[in-house]
């Protein structure tokens, strides 16, 4: 009598003669990979999502009806045929039992496997979606990756798909040669032309974090008008930013290289804040924190926006400040709020003073207390020490007579982040600014460099490209001077700073500059700033330039006029006798302009060894009276090596 373990030895080699095993290990795998892939693709179909769950279903029940099928039916010379069993072959009830009972057992395996696999995705779907409802970053979408997808033509005839192919093209150029980011080709967004799908399911199927949209539209008067957005597709398609640009269409290929360079800024700059945001949500487990930490982030960005309303921008502020002191509190061990808060705090300090682009002293204590408490919360973080060498290298700028103790620490702090982190662009740039000041050109224009290359988002690019323009004029670089005076300009074209530049290099530029222009530049300036601004900072300093320009043409009556009713109160003097101690020299006057880089100095001490390696007054570098004012004094002069 057949043993149990001989049946099911008999019974397993009939499955195998049958080729029923061989069926359903086909069926098993090719199931598997057929609702896997489906599985992928699920997001990109609205109808595929809403049946996936019949789908996955019907591939269980048909398992077993595969297996038995394959007991039924075999091949033979002349096809497939139904199995007629042979003398011998027909089975018992006790084989009948375990064939069910192995079929059974098979479809139980084969559905746990294929709803475990399906449960698992469902859980993975769903943080997912927790992480999208509480704003944070969902994990394994890296923003840094990026698509430029094809901008929309809606002008009446389809007239600008020219335009709108060249800005994508454009843009997909412009951003692919930042290292920081991995952009898409345009063949990889080429089929996403025409009507595409939703952001997120471009963004699974690309692997992308972050995507670029727009559209072109003409206007009146053979204008055009495009509109752009940056769309964060980690978080449920937030809209990053958005903007829209008007420009005359004559001039097509000008057109599409202004908007690419605009846009592409903008791009940048707001990438870069949202970058920031997810780099510090990975140091915290509290969704409360992370939601209002970013929350502040965004209205920060907003409040410093060119077009800003000053009163609507403190509103702004205030909120961001509160939003960052509940994130402080939900998470107490987590730094970024602190750091942030110290950032918001010098901002503020710079947005209410009254000289632009300047810390107010009275906020010195603040700026400092907060600085090193972001330092001690983020145990010495690049990000932190970068705050607090910025902050201490405001309020020795603001101090009366600049302050060496706090310069140097400064420094030390600045190079010490630079350190744990190379690419700190602003802490290279404040390097820059510090042997700038110091008298070492040389070294100041390679921090410049440096900051401008590692500033990939264009955080602080307006102040880099300024501090290029200025050492290379005290290097007389004449061409690279002007190149970043004029890149400044049609880049930053809200910052007075680089129509500065240009009238200061009419004034000092390598050929006499023009008088005509020189007036211009001034109105426009006067037009620009704010009537505080115009009188507080900028009437005499662009006066004194007016003046320049004209001792250098031979007017020297015209340039005594000009700087007499262009020059301050006695008491704001020194901060200007510099430029007027350069007109009187230009005019001749030598005992004059020694006299007022005395007041200058007396004013500010720190400044001696820049003015010893200042060639606008190289005609006195031999003269002992000059020799005595920008001798070294330790006590005075700040900077490190």
């Amino acid at each position: 009598m057949k043993s149990v373990l001989d049946k099911i030895a008999e019974l397993w080699a009939d499955l195998r003669r049958r080729r029923v095993v061989r069926a359903g290990g086909v069926y098993w795998i090719g199931a598997i990979a057929v609702l896997g892939a489906l599985d992928l693709i699920r997001d990109l179909v609205p109808w595929l999502d809403r049946t996936f769950p019949s789908i996955v279903l019907i591939s269980i029940i048909l398992f077993p009806a595969v297996l038995g099928l394959s007991w039924l039916f075999e091949q033979t010379p002349e096809g497939i045929r139904l199995h007629r069993p042979g003398p011998g072959e027909r089975m018992g009830i006790h084989q009948r039992l375990g064939i069910i009972g192995v079929l059974s057992i098979a479809t139980f395996v084969f559905g746990w496997g294929v709803l475990s696999l399906w449960a698992r995705s469902e859980r993975s779907r769903m943080d997912v979606g927790r992480q999208l409802a509480a704003g944070a970053p969902v994990e394994g979408r890296d923003p840094t990756r990026v698509a430029v997808l094809y901008f929309d033509d809606y002008s009446p005839n389809g007239d600008l798909g020219y335009l709108a192919s060249g800005l994508t093209e454009g843009l997909i150029s412009a951003l692919g040669g930042v290292e920081e980011l991995r952009v898409t080709s345009r063949n990889g967004v080429l089929p996403f032309r025409d009507q595409p799908p939703s952001s997120d399911s471009i963004g699974a199927r690309l692997g992308v974090g972050t995507l670029v949209t727009g559209s072109v539209t003409g206007e009146a008067g053979g204008r055009v008008r495009v509109s752009a957005q940056l769309v964060d597709v980690t978080t449920g398609d937030e809209q990053l930013w958005s903007d829209q640009f008007e420009a005359a269409s004559s001039d097509v290929l000008t057109l599409q290289t202004e908007l690419v360079a605009e846009i592409s800024r903008r791009l940048r700059q707001s990438l870069g804040v949202s970058l920031r945001a997810r780099e510090a949500a990975l140091e915290t487990r509290s969704e409360e924190a992370w939601r209002s930490f970013h929350q502040a982030q965004r209205l920060i960005t907003r409040a410093f926006r060119d077009d800003a309303v000053p009163r609507d921008a403190e509103e702004l502020l205030e909120e961001a400040e509160e939003l960052l002191e509940i994130a402080r509190e939900e998470d107490p061990e987590w730094g970024a709020p602190v750091l942030e808060q110290g950032w918001l705090a010098y901002h503020r300090s710079r947005f209410r003073s009254p000289v632009a682009g300047s810390v107010r002293p009275e906020d010195g204590v603040e700026l400092l207390a907060l600085a090193d408490r972001a330092v001690t919360a983020t145990d010495s973080s690049a990000g932190a020490l970068e705050l607090r060498g910025v902050v201490q290298f405001e309020l020795a700028e603001a101090a009366p007579e600049g302050d060496p103790t706090l310069r140097t620490a400064a420094e030390e702090d600045l190079l010490a982040a630079i350190r744990k982190d190379p690419r700190r662009a602003q802490a290279l740039a404040y390097l820059g600014r510090g042997r700038r000041l110091a008298g070492d050109f040389p070294a100041a224009l390679d921090y410049a460099r440096r900051a401008l290359e590692a500033d990939a988002f264009l955080e602080d690019a307006n102040e880099v490209v300024f501090l290029l323009y200025e050492t290379n004029l005290e290097l007389k670089r004449w061409g690279d001077a002007d190149r970043w005076c004029r890149e400044g300009r049609r880049r930053f074209p809200g910052d007075l700073n680089f129509l500065f530049c240009r009238l200061q290099f009419e004034k000092i530029g390598p050929d006499a500059g023009t008088p005509a222009l020189a007036w211009r530049l001034l109105d426009s300036i006067r037009a620009t700033s704010s009537p505080e601004d115009w009188e507080y900072s900028y009437r005499t300093w662009a006066g004194y330039q007016v003046a320049g320009v004209l001792a250098r043409n031979g007017l020297a009556d015209s340039a005594r006029v000009v700087l007499d009713e262009y020059r301050p109160g006695p008491e704001d003097r020194p901060w200007f006798a510099y430029d007027e101690a350069h007109v009187e020299l230009q005019l001749g006057n030598v005992g004059e302009a020694l006299e007022l880089l005395d007041i200058y100095l007396q004013a500010r001490p720190d400044r001696r060894g820049y003015l010893a390696s200042d060639w606008l007054f190289e005609q006195l570098w031999d003269d002992p009276g000059f020799q005595a004012l920008t001798a070294a004094r330790d006590s005075a002069d700040g900077g490190g090596d």
